[in-house]
């Protein structure tokens, strides 16, 4: 899986039927969608996420109502298991290397049906970031996605992120 999506109340199938359509239209007509938890889907798809997200993005400063079933797209770059030891090797092997010691972040951690604790997670993975933590203006952010065993660890630009 390489691509996250969440939807709202439109609903799961809306939610399929509009991720496909996009995908369809960019070139990737054979994506695989699973549910990953109420509300979100990961997707599979040939395609590179952080491109797929810059053309969600344009289509919707283009056409606003061409994207009613889903409201936030991000890439998922690693996968792991939902543990603060396995998100912490994640960061100091995978993501640590791509921050700068002048880089601004931010931690945003995103809980479906899992066990840990937001704060347990955000305390893990803050002890292995380079840069300064910074809320408002942050050139990074690193996205944790909580699901019952398994965790996606994602390090992303603004444009790499889309959120209507």
């Amino acid at each position: 899986m390489n691509l996250i999506v969440h939807y709202g109340t439109a609903g799961y199938l809306s939610a399929k039927m509009e991720i496909h359509a996009i995908l369809t239209k960019l070139g990737d007509q054979k994506e695989e969608q699973d549910l990953l938890a109420p509300g979100v889907i990961g997707v599979t798809t040939k395609l590179d996420a952080r491109k797929i997200v810059v053309e969600v993005k344009d289509q919707y400063v283009t056409d606003p109502e061409s994207i009613r079933a889903t409201h936030k797209w991000e890439p998922a770059d690693n996968w792991c298991d939902a543990t603060t030891n396995a998100i912490s090797k994640i960061i100091r092997e995978d993501i640590r290397e791509f921050m700068m010691p002048d880089d601004l972040y931010t931690i945003k951690v995103d809980e479906h049906n899992s066990k840990l604790a937001k704060d347990e997670v955000l305390k893990a993975a803050a002890q292995y970031m380079r840069g300064k933590l910074e809320y408002e203006r942050p050139n990074k952010t690193l996205a944790i996605e909580l699901f019952d065993t398994k965790a996606c660890v994602t390090l992303a630009l603004k444009k790499d992120m889309f959120t209507r």
